[in-house]
């Protein structure tokens, strides 16, 4: 599918930002706990969790862990790889 394509059927601008459309409760490329995407994932989903919205504090972290099956876990993630990741550059 031409990019052009895909631009005007899956996202739209948010406040300057090119974003998904979600539509729905859940990302229209999620299939259960799967990301039918995953390789060509958009910038936006690379960095998820780690979304200002996110990190705004202990109890919205803490929210997002009870639907969100792999907040909390797994190895570390050092603050200059989260920052890195929302910069949309791979960390060093």
């Amino acid at each position: 599918m031409p990019v052009s394509t895909f631009r005007a059927q899956w996202t739209k601008k948010d406040d300057g930002h090119t974003v998904l459309k979600m539509d729905g409760p859940a990302c229209p490329f999620l299939a259960g706990a799967r990301c039918t995407v995953y390789a060509a994932r958009p910038r936006q989903c690379g960095s998820f969790p780690f979304w200002p919205e996110n990190l705004k504090s202990r109890e919205g972290w803490d929210e997002l862990g009870t639907f969100c099956p792999g907040v909390g876990k797994g190895d570390f993630v050092p603050l200059h790889t989260i920052r890195a990741q929302l910069r949309g550059r791979p960390s060093s």
